[in-house]
C-alpha cells in the first residue's frame, strides 16, 4: 500500500483516533492539568496536531508501505519536516501511537486506552513540549497545509465537543466539591475556634472566681483574727478592773481598822 490516496485515509483515521484519544484524556487528568491541556490543545490546534502525530506514528512506528504512502503524502504537501520535529516529543508515546495507528475508528475500549496513555504522558510534562512545538515555524508552516488539504472530519467535531462537556461538568463538580470542602473546613476552624474561646473564658471565669474566693477567705480570717484579739483584750480589761476593785475593799477595810483603833486609844486616855 503506497497509493498517495490510500496514505491519505490511513492519516485521516489515525488522526481522528488520536485527537478522540487527546480529547477523551481530560477524563483521566485533574481539572488543572486538564484546563492546561484545553489552552494548549485548542480546537484549532487540535486537528493539525492530531494530523502530525498521526504521520510521525504511521512512519516511524509503523512503517512498511503504509509509512511509504504517509511520507509520500506529506513530503507531496509539503509538510514531511514537521515529522521530525515531533520524535522527541513523542518518544514515549509509541504505545498509544500503536492502539491508534489504525486505518478505522477506534473503538469505546481502544480510544479509552489511548485516552489514558495519553493522560499518562500530560502528567509526566508532554504539554510543556508541545507548547513550544505549536509556536515552530515548521509547525505553524505544516498547520496552514494540512487544515486546508484535510478538514475536520464531522464525527471528530461531535467527539470534542462531547469531551469538552464532560470536562465542563467535571470542572464544575470539583469546585463544587472544592468550595463543599472549605466551608466544611471553615466550619470545623470556626467550631475549633468558638470552643477554645469558650474553654478560656470559662478557665479565665474559674481563676477568678478561685481568686474571690481566696480573697473572701483571707478576708474572714483577717476578721476572725479581729475579732479574737479584741475579746481577748476585753478579758484582760475585766481582770485589771476585777483586780483594782478587790485591792480598795482591803484598804478601806484598813483604814476602818486604823480609825477605830485611834477612837479607841483616845477614849481610853479621857
Amino acid at each position: 500500500m503506497s497509493s498517495f490516496a490510500e496514505g491519505k485515509e490511513w492519516l485521516l483515521h489515525t488522526a481522528a483516533n488520536m485527537v478522540t484519544s487527546m480529547a477523551a484524556s481530560r477524563r483521566f487528568l485533574t481539572a488543572a492539568a486538564a484546563q492546561r491541556l484545553d489552552t494548549v490543545l485548542s480546537v484549532g490546534n487540535l486537528w493539525p496536531l492530531g494530523l502530525v502525530f498521526a504521520g510521525w506514528a504511521l512512519i516511524r512506528v509503523v512503517g512498511g508501505p503504509i509509512g511509504v504512502a504517509v511520507k509520500s503524502a506529506l513530503r507531496l504537501w509539503g509538510a514531511y519536516s514537521v515529522v521530525d520535529s515531533v520524535q522527541d516529543i513523542l518518544g514515549e508515546l509509541t504505545d498509544w501511537a500503536k492502539v491508534c495507528a489504525k486505518s478505522t475508528e477506534n473503538s469505546q475500549a481502544e480510544t479509552e486506552k489511548a485516552a489514558e496513555l495519553f493522560a499518562v504522558a500530560v502528567m509526566h510534562g508532554l504539554l510543556d513540549g508541545l507548547e513550544l512545538l505549536l509556536i515552530h515555524r515548521i509547525f505553524v508552516s505544516a498547520r496552514r497545509v494540512l487544515i486546508r488539504r484535510v478538514p475536520v472530519p464531522e464525527r471528530l467535531a461531535v467527539e470534542m465537543e462531547k469531551a469538552k462537556a464532560e470536562a465542563k461538568q467535571r470542572a464544575e463538580t470539583e469546585a463544587k466539591q472544592k468550595t463543599e470542602t472549605e466551608a466544611k473546613r471553615k466550619q470545623r476552624t470556626d467550631a475549633e475556634r468558638d470552643a477554645k474561646q469558650k474553654a478560656e473564658a470559662e478557665s479565665k471565669q474559674r481563676a477568678l472566681a478561685e481568686a474571690e474566693a481566696k480573697q473572701a477567705e483571707s478576708k474572714r480570717k483577717r476578721t476572725m483574727a479581729g475579732e479574737l484579739a479584741e475579746a481577748a483584750g476585753a478579758r484582760r480589761a475585766a481582770q485589771s478592773v476585777e483586780g483594782i476593785g478587790a485591792g480598795a475593799v482591803v484598804a478601806v477595810a484598813v483604814a476602818a481598822t486604823l480609825i477605830v483603833g485611834v477612837v479607841l486609844v483616845s477614849r481610853s486616855s479621857h
